[in-house]
């Protein structure tokens, strides 16, 4: 069973010009941080956090003790948590031409459980755009960041509508 904690959050950078200008602009997730409950310190709730959407398994939100990640969390007091668990959020970003979308993604290793590994994806009108499939393993109580990336063409795809999926 996969047992994971996470914070993530994308930006979006246009390319212009010859010399490279590159102009950054985050493009909003709701409750990215998982903060929209306020939880007591060690406790958790089973569920989708606010904002994003159940897609199977067991996922919630903890607020872990500091006696657990000594180094603390990357951002508030809550983190999300897999049993096996994915959630998703679809963005009101539309892909624009010539612009590289980047979704980073912090995740944890809890204290008492092997890290599982994961998979995190970007998707754009239900496509895989760009995926990490366990690139990376945090120590035991601690956090570490891994990043997709993906570049459209100086041509605007298709796509209508960016989302993310993260395990």
């Amino acid at each position: 069973m996969s047992r994971c904690l996470l914070a993530c959050g994308v930006v979006a950078a246009s390319v212009a010009g010859a010399a490279g200008t590159v102009q950054a602009e985050e493009i909003f997730i709701e409750n990215y941080s998982f903060e929209a409950l306020e939880l007591p310190e060690s406790t958790w709730l089973a569920g989708a956090p606010d904002g994003w959407t159940l897609l199977e398994g067991h996922f919630g939100v903890l607020n872990p003790s500091d006696a657990a990640f000594p180094g603390g969390i990357p951002d508030g007091y809550n983190v999300a948590y897999s049993n096996g668990g994915t959630i998703g959020q679809v963005l009101s970003a539309v892909l624009q031409a010539n612009t590289l979308y980047s979704l980073d993604v912090t995740l944890g290793n809890r204290p008492t459980l092997p890290f599982p590994g994961y998979l995190v994806q970007l998707l754009a009108g239900g496509v895989v755009i760009a995926e990490d499939a366990s690139s990376i393993t945090p120590d035991a109580a601690t956090f570490a960041g891994t990043s997709v990336s993906f570049q459209t063409p100086t041509v605007a795809l298709l796509f209508e509508h960016c989302s993310s999926s993260h395990m």
